[in-house]
């Protein structure tokens, strides 16, 4: 596989230096810094695949957290060695990374939606809180504990009650009257674990003790005086106390990582992939890229696609938009001098690097590169004074490279071809070159000035053209690029456009071949044409969208307004067959008091039975209405019944049904139509009383509602109520006063939000957030 030359041209390894900024360990930096395209495409699926994982990981949930990752490399191969001790700060230093292995252990439990990672940290092993175990011995500062040793306790105590003597002693030698004489300076220092005084050379001899040494200068003298003698010689003996102490509790903690060393070894490992693709991840999420499908045999796709490298220097980067479908295996590239050919040549490259790699690109979803087996790059002026080489040798060099390379594998990106020779020449070698790289199937991109190449397009359907758009107002370049149109030098123009000399410009103008005037001044039209064309079809769709989304909109309505009818169907159902079992309970009673009147009564008992009778035919009557209604529930619909339709305000009859949709076929008016079972009203024209009795009043919807201090469930309810009655009022959008921090309903608040089908969107204002708003957008007619 061909890829060095295209490395080194595509600045690969700056690209990686970049990702390898936020690398916590070095383990993991020289990694990436050695980061190379992979010879199987499943491996580069992997990797891509774990690098996804990590990035959701990353932004839903800021993990993993490897803030405790630190480069223990040289610990782990210092301590394998038997007996060998680590100082303090190094053990601490390792027993940060075994709690971090152990930390990942319990997260990746939780971690089922990132199945790759939880296979990439699968080897990881508890190491059964050794890290606890050091802990214990060693601060946070990197020093021994004395709380775990009587004996360092002790021996520390004493050391700290002889420093008091040592020093006492010494004041007094300092503060003797006329010492300060003999001193070159007043203060206490250490000469090989004991203290000594500094003494001037030419006094030494009015001090009595030990002397340790001489300066630099040999201006002064370090003297131990014999008061002190003794007072060192217990110091020294605790000191060699306290490193014997310290050395076995060392030994010993050493020991116990011995003991599990292959377990710490292989999770140190791990953790180091594990930084690995969190610095991938990180850069994914900078750069805002995307995992492309990376396909065995395809073309090549990119959907705003950005370079990595022109992004760090500039805020805003024109995207590139680029499709090769089939048969198309030669893109020609032309367009003004600096107006972005060598970038999008470049973006190519360099995003096809990235994704051999398994790395993900910074371009948009559904970008798919092929898995190339070699990239050959000829880009730049890569004229050399030391091997004897000129610009077209070099040039000649990489084509020729790429002619030989050139298969259904290979990548090609030609800058210029043509260029750097007599075009009389160099027009016939480029065809000829174009020609054969298209024929043995290579994806070659070719960016060039000759305008004989364009004619390339025209006669052979492998070959298209694509210009590089110039704004012809402002003379400037867009860098967009159009496929399917070539594009123009505009080299006298912008020449004009700089203020060059007119009779310069004038005559070149009469030196440009008619038919070149014609032919630039055609594609100009057609831009122009295809141009307006393409705004007239984004308008289309765009309309398009309208309708839909106005469609769906109806139809969620309609759908709403349908559970209303049936929700009022069956209330008002309900609220008569109360009123008849009411009415039904006080005929009764005063039937009783009516004949309970009767026995009582002396004259007129006709009038009172003519009252009685009325009464009970009331009653039953009402009792006849509840039982019709209750048998109407029970009774099914069947062939040959006559029934009302609601929408129709019609009857017709029964001809076949339920189907197994639940449609019933109903013959009104000599025409078969298919209706629900819930557009159905029985023989009683119940929907005529409906409609008589109740109205659709739009309601008043208010555009803000404070929930604060509710429960989610009263929040819930309320919600339901006024998202139904915003949709069938056309209210838009709405704010919900939440609160913030408050049992964490604000995110109850906006889960509710993200799961109702009739929220068209919503958000919380940064300059609202501190106050817990969220802003509802209604899927209504006005949007």
């Amino acid at each position: 596989m061909g890829f060095e030359h295209a490395i080194e041209v595509l600045e690969f390894p700056r690209l990686l230096e970049i990702i390898a900024e936020t690398a916590r360990t070095g383990a993991a930096r020289e990694k990436l810094l050695s980061v190379s395209p992979f010879n199987n495409i499943e491996d580069a699926r992997r990797r891509e695949t774990i690098i996804s994982e990590c990035t959701s990981l990353l932004v839903r949930f800021n993990e993993p957290n490897l803030s405790l990752l630190q480069d223990v490399r040289a610990e782990i191969s210092h301590i394998r060695k038997r007996d060998s001790i680590l100082e303090p700060e190094r053990l601490k230093k390792l027993a940060d990374v075994v709690k971090l292995s152990e930390d990942i252990i319990i997260k990746k439990r939780g971690w089922n939606d990132f199945p790759a990672i939880k296979e990439l940290l699968s080897p990881l092993a508890s190491t059964d809180n050794l890290h606890k175990t050091i802990y214990q011995y060693i601060t946070e500062e990197g020093e021994v504990d004395e709380r775990q040793s009587n004996l360092l306790r002790e021996v520390r105590r004493q050391k700290k009650s002889l420093h008091k003597q040592i020093d006492d002693k010494l004041k007094e030698y300092i503060n003797k009257p006329g010492y300060l004489k003999i001193l070159q300076e007043n203060l206490v220092t250490i000469k090989d674990g004991r203290f000594v005084l500094p003494i001037r050379q030419e006094k030494k001899q009015e001090v009595k003790g030990i002397i340790h040494g001489h300066s630099a200068t040999g201006m002064t003298v370090f003297i131990e005086p014999m008061e002190i003698v003794d007072l060192n010689n217990k110091l020294r003996e605790l000191d060699i106390a306290e490193e014997d102490e310290i050395r076995r509790i060392l030994l010993m903690l050493c020991d116990e990582v011995r003991e599990k060393f292959e377990i710490v070894s292989t999770n140190t490992l791990i953790l180091y992939e594990l930084d690995f693709f969190s610095c991938c991840a990180f850069f994914s999420t900078r750069f805002d890229c995307n995992a492309p499908e990376i396909v065995e045999d395809g073309t090549l796709l990119l959907k705003s696609a950005r370079h990595p490298l022109l992004t760090l220097e500039k805020e805003e980067v024109v995207p590139l938009n680029l499709s090769m479908p089939e048969p198309v295996r030669t893109l020609i590239i032309t367009g003004p001098n600096t107006g972005g050919k060598t970038i999008v040549l470049k973006t190519i490259g360099l995003l096809s690097l990235m994704a051999l790699c398994g790395l993900p690109i910074p371009a948009s979803e559904g970008s798919s590169v092929p898995f190339f087996h070699n990239i050959v790059v000829d880009i730049g002026d890569e004229q050399s004074i030391e091997a004897n080489l000129s610009t077209f040798a070099s040039h000649l060099i990489h084509w020729k490279e790429a002619i030989e390379l050139s298969t259904t594998g290979t990548l090609v990106l030609l800058d210029e071809l043509g260029s750097s020779t007599d075009p009389e020449e160099g027009v016939p070698l480029a065809r000829a070159i174009v020609e054969v790289l298209t024929e043995k199937g290579s994806l070659n991109f070719v960016t060039t000035h000759l305008g004989e190449l364009k004619l390339l397009a025209s006669q052979n359907p492998a070959i298209e053209n694509a210009g590089m758009e110039f704004d012809e107002e402002a003379f400037l370049p867009t860098y967009n690029m159009k496929m399917g149109t070539p594009g123009s030098s505009w080299a006298i123009k912008i020449a004009e456009k700089n203020r060059f000399p007119k009779e310069v410009i004038k005559r070149a103008k009469s030196f440009l071949p008619r038919e070149k005037q014609s032919y630039d001044e055609l594609i100009a039209k057609v831009e122009k044409l295809k141009s307006r064309l393409e705004k007239q079809e984004k308008k289309l769709h765009s309309s398009i969208a309208e309708v839909e989304d106005r469609r769906t909109i109806l139809a969620n309505l309609e759908e709403i307004l349908s559970k209303k009818e049936k929700q009022l169907s069956k209330r008002l159902d309900e609220f008569e067959e109360e009123k008849d079992e009411k009415l039904e309970q006080f005929l009764s009673e005063q039937k009783k008091r009516i004949e309970r009147l009767l026995r009582k009564t002396k004259g007129e008992p006709e009038r009172i039975k003519t009252l009685l009778k009325t009464v009970e035919e009331k009653r039953k009557s009402a009792r006849t209405r509840i039982q019709k209604r209750r048998n109407r529930r029970n009774v099914p619909i069947e062939q040959g019944d006559e029934v009302k339709i609601k929408q129709l305000l019609s009857t017709g009859e029964v001809i076949a049904g339920p189907d197994r949709d639940n449609f019933y076929t109903i013959l009104i008016k000599g025409k078969k139509i298919k209706i629900k079972t819930g557009d159905i009203v029985d023989k009683l024209k119940i929907k005529q009383r409906i409609e008589k009795e109740i109205s659709y009043d739009i309601p008043d919807v208010p555009d803000r509602v404070d929930v604060r201090g509710m429960t989610f469930e009263e929040t819930r309810k309320l919600l339901d109520k006024l998202l139904d009655n915003a949709i069938i009022a056309g209210v838009s959008p709405i704010r919900i006063y939440h609160g913030a921090g408050r049992m964490r309903l604000d995110v109850k608040v906006r889960e509710y939000l993200r799961q109702n089908p009739y929220v068209l969107r919503f958000e919380t204002p940064q300059e609202e957030g501190k106050i817990g708003v969220t802003i509802v957008w209604i899927k209504t007619e006005k949007n």
